[in-house]
């Protein structure tokens, strides 16, 4: 082997190391907020039960995606449940994308453009980023490599199996992430341009197969779009072509996840870098365009993997900024991944510009400097929002949330007291449903109710100002537990623990043991001034084994003497969540306290939505309130 060829591996690898070591280090410092743990939590449905998701994640614009980013991402969740090993395999993923764009760059202009594209896509702020996170976008750039390798193996060297996957991933993408329609119009140019013939089949079987996968979930998707359409109005604007620019040059990439205010990537140095990026991408495609215009008279079947990367370069490059010069949604920037990798061969071309030495050592030596200059503030805002929360940043790192469920699991359950206990809906159940999928857990909504159960459990609060906190705090004797607080970042509210062994509520008076058709059995009663208002709180029994549906519990006040309520507060009870043996408290706030007269409260189940009141069980009438009281509040 010739020392050339062993400077040019060696070189490579240290580019793949540093574009590694920026998608894969710092684990855990990757948001993990409900989009991240919807998604997730459908591709383990997917990967660990076998269940289908109808639709994908709704997309910014309110329309359901469709399924596919779900499928992608139950690869790496049928082998763990993790989110770290996800978001790992798109790190990868990204990392192999490095490799497959230089092996384009080099196949098609020799090594030196191999090198200067490598070089900057691994350095690529924006790149990186999208290569962290478990998002339906981050698949885009993943895709669109695989696409364009697929294209030049399949035109350039006439592999019909190459051509069949091209085609297929022109169509697919789009079921990823709507962002991705825009690769069949280049898919359709390049088919046009070097012509098909004989190869026609397997581009037509490519193109069938996506269809084929996308047919049946694009009809459920449809049938949820809705009226949403009629509020869509068209606009016209360059937004799109400064989003791109702002990914080709790695310009202002720190408000993705440090929020507004922060200027690592404003600065007069990496100004400097975001320019000479641009230099080197503008060079590139301007002398790929011409080259493109010259050329469009030959004849195309001739033509080698060389000739057909020119071709898709800037046709790729360019297809997503045009396509949404006139859109009638908001356009975000990350639906410009889909073209942002032709930015980094149109770059590795400029390296081609001149045959002179200097010139071709010149630019590597640029693009070095680009690429650690940029990466190396990129890791400095990975390091910041690792350690403090930022107005406008990402939320909790996923690092913080794992450290919080490997302290509870020590083998008993562990009850995650959420605003919000639906993960289809609600963020923090959503987030600790994953984490804790294969470990026995349940999801209360702290807001109104507190599950006390009857054996050795783990209370794992998100934050404290949950109301059920406090509630916990005040109603639980004084042994059988401890309680806990941890940190997260600097600026954000720690979590807090409450490890029970054995816990009876207190504080409560003594109530009539009345039994509903629910399991459910009253205990007790308490009533406590709250502001100007006061707080009502009822303790359960769960005294048999829990019907399982979703109740709510009303709570109607009276005043002596008066036969209508003068206030009425319904809330949820976190019924999903009840077992047998369970101490339940439900509690209701109310903003006024009545000046006159002593109070009673009216209270009982009924479910939802259905309205359906649950009955009790025994003598007297079923449907009858169960009334307590009298209390009152000094004024």
């Amino acid at each position: 082997m010739r020392w050339k060829q062993v400077t040019e591996i060696a070189a490579l690898t240290a580019v793949l190391a540093w574009g590694g070591f920026l998608r894969l280090g710092w684990p855990g410092v990757n948001p993990f907020a409900f989009d991240e743990a919807r998604l997730s939590q459908l591709a383990l449905e997917l990967a660990r039960r076998g269940q289908f998701p109808a639709t994908g994640p709704v997309s910014s614009t309110g329309v359901p995606n469709f399924p596919a980013s779900a499928w992608l991402f139950a690869i790496p969740y049928a082998f763990s449940a993790n989110p770290l090993v996800a978001i790992s395999f798109i790190g990868l993923l990204s990392t192999l994308g490095i490799l497959a764009l230089w092996w384009m760059a080099r196949s098609a202009w020799g090594p030196w453009a191999g090198l200067t594209t490598a070089l900057l896509a691994a350095g690529s702020p924006y790149l990186v980023f999208y290569s962290r996170n478990i998002w339906g976008q981050d698949w885009l750039p993943i895709l669109a490599v695989a696409w364009a390798l697929a294209g030049v193996l399949g035109f350039g060297e006439r592999r019909r199996w190459a051509i069949a996957i091209h085609s297929f991933l022109a169509a697919f993408a789009f079921q990823v992430h709507y962002a991705g329609i825009v690769l069949l119009i280049p898919t359709l140019l390049l088919a046009l341009r070097f012509r098909l013939k004989r190869a026609f089949s397997p581009w037509l079987m490519g193109l069938g197969a996506a269809l084929l996968v996308g047919i049946p979930w694009g009809v459920k998707v449809l049938s949820q779009v809705g009226n949403i359409g009629r509020a869509c109005k068209l606009e016209v604007s360059t937004t799109s072509f400064k989003q791109f620019a702002a990914l080709a040059t790695g310009y202002n990439w720190d408000w993705l996840f440090l929020g507004e205010g922060w200027h690592l990537s404003s600065g007069p140095l990496a100004v400097a870098m975001a320019m000479a990026a641009g230099g080197l991408v503008s060079a590139g495609l301007l002398r790929l365009l011409a080259l493109g215009w010259r050329s469009l008279s030959s004849a195309g079947e001739q033509k080698g993997l060389p000739e057909v990367l020119a071709f898709l370069v800037p046709i790729w490059g360019l297809i997503s900024p045009v396509f949404w010069l006139a859109h009638i949604t908001t356009v975000h920037i990350h639906y410009h991944l889909v073209s942002l990798p032709a930015a980094f061969l149109a770059a590795g071309h400029a390296a081609t510009l001149s045959s002179r030495r200097f010139w071709r050592i010149g630019v590597i030596a640029l693009a070095l400097a680009i690429s650690l200059g940029q990466g190396i503030l990129f890791a400095r805002g990975l390091s910041i929002a690792g350690e403090q929360a930022t107005p406008g940043g990402i939320s909790t790192p996923l690092c913080f949330h794992q450290a919080a469920v490997r302290f509870v699991e020590d083998g008993n359950p562990v009850l995650v007291i959420v605003p919000g206990n639906r993960p289809e809906f609600d963020g923090d159940a959503a987030v600790f449903h994953v984490l804790l999928w294969d470990y026995p857990h349940r999801l209360v909504d702290g807001r109104s109710s507190l599950i006390i159960p009857s054996h050795p459990s783990w209370l794992l609060f998100v934050a404290p100002w949950i109301p059920a906190w406090e509630e916990a705090l005040g109603s639980l004797p004084d042994e059988g537990w401890e309680a806990y607080n941890l940190p997260r970042r600097v600026g954000e509210y720690p979590y807090g623990i409450i490890r029970l062994r054995a816990a009876k509520p207190r504080g409560f008076q003594p109530a009539r043991p009345v039994l509903l058709a629910n399991g459910v059995q009253l205990e007790g009663w308490k009533a406590h001034p709250l502001g100007e208002g006061f707080r009502f709180a009822t303790l359960w029994k769960v005294a048999d084994v829990p019907e399982r549906d979703t109740f709510h519990q009303f709570n109607h006040l009276y005043v002596e003497g008066k036969a209508e309520p003068v206030a009425i507060h319904d809330v949820p009870t976190s019924s999903t969540a009840w077992a047998r043996g369970d101490f339940l408290i439900v509690w209701a706030d109310f903003p006024k306290s009545p000046s006159e007269g002593k109070l009673r409260m009216a209270v009982g189940m009924y479910r939802y939505p259905s309205l359906e009141r649950v009955p009790r069980v025994g003598g007297g009438d079923p449907f009858a309130p169960i009334v307590l009281g009298p209390f009152e509040f000094a004024h």
